[in-house]
């Protein structure tokens, strides 16, 4: 049976020497940030990164591929199973999509898999009648004061 991802980061905590009870995930918040810091990152700015907050690099490290594996098994997982074309597709209606799900993300990969998944759960419909039915729902709520 595969190993949960806190399991994988409690773990690495512990290796690091630090009380993962007591700390909670401080390691993968702290990674989350560290990546999302820079947009090219090297080996040497994890390691100073590690040393600044008393981590391992080598714990590091590993909560940094722990981090990654759970991102390419949700580009590769979901509805499409990680595998989708849109060049048979309007593409103004996948720019339009994807702009959609951008809200949700600054990651354009990522909204390209969410667009993906939808397409693949309820087909191209679920695109051409969102904006609509939004302005629909906005409608309704205004009525509604809230």
């Amino acid at each position: 049976m595969a190993r949960s991802f806190s399991e994988t980061v409690t773990d690495l905590l512990k290796s690091a020497g630090e009380k993962a009870e007591s700390i909670g995930l401080t390691l993968h918040d702290g990674v989350i940030n560290l990546i999302s810091s820079k947009d090219n990152m090297s080996d040497e700015d994890v390691h100073a990164w590690a040393k600044k907050n008393g981590y391992e690099k080598d714990a590091v490290e590993e909560a940094i591929y722990a981090i990654a594996k759970k991102y390419v098994n949700f580009l590769q997982g979901g509805k499409s199973k990680g595998k989708f074309d849109f060049s048979k597709v309007d593409q103004k209606l996948v720019e339009t999509a994807i702009k959609i799900e951008m809200e949700h993300t600054p990651d354009r990969d990522t909204a390209t898999k969410i667009v993906a998944d939808h397409v693949a759960e309820l087909g191209w419909i679920y695109y051409k009648t969102l904006p609509s039915f939004e302005t629909m729902l906005m409608k309704v709520m205004n009525k509604k004061g809230g």
